[in-house]
């Protein structure tokens, strides 16, 4: 496996949000929106509420709320 492979698997991380870049790295990724600098994603924060009209985050509080389940996202065994 070559450094180019291992650069692409990198990138393919950081922008599913697996992988972050430290905070004072000299390394970054782009926004492809605007171009601004980004340490994970595809998008800097601006643009994606812009584009998707909520803040990150939103859309989960919502289905947790709508189902009126306080533990929405764990699972037990009931006995």
């Amino acid at each position: 496996m070559g450094i180019n492979d291992l650069e692409n698997k990198l990138k393919i991380l950081l922008k599913r949000g697996t992988a972050e870049i430290p905070v004072n790295s000299e390394f970054s990724l782009n926004c492809e929106m605007c171009g601004a600098a980004i340490r994970y994603g595809r998008y800097c924060t601006k643009c994606a509420n812009s584009c998707f009209g909520e803040e990150i985050g939103e859309r989960f509080k919502t289905q947790k709320s709508a189902l009126g389940r306080s533990n929405f996202g764990s699972y037990s065994r009931n006995k």
